[in-house]
């Protein structure tokens, strides 16, 4: 039941990116390897990009190679 419910999530997350996500995938907002804050609750890369907006768009590009894989 866990499972399911952590799928349901990852899969919920993967979907509704551009709503939840609080930047742009690759939309420089902060400085280079930022610390986690409340601004960025992940921290931010090398470049300045926001990490959870990244995790969460990297969701649906694996969902989409699951669901391709899947169908193969």
């Amino acid at each position: 039941m866990i499972g399911l419910v952590l799928t349901a999530l990852f899969v919920l997350a993967a979907i509704f990116a551009p709503w939840i996500a609080p930047y742009g995938n690759g939309e420089i907002v902060g400085d280079v390897w930022g610390p986690m804050s409340a601004t960025h609750w992940l921290g931010t890369d090398n470049l300045g990009r926001d990490l959870l907006s990244r995790m969460i768009y990297g969701a649906r590009v694996t969902l989409f190679i699951a669901v391709l894989a899947t169908a193969l």
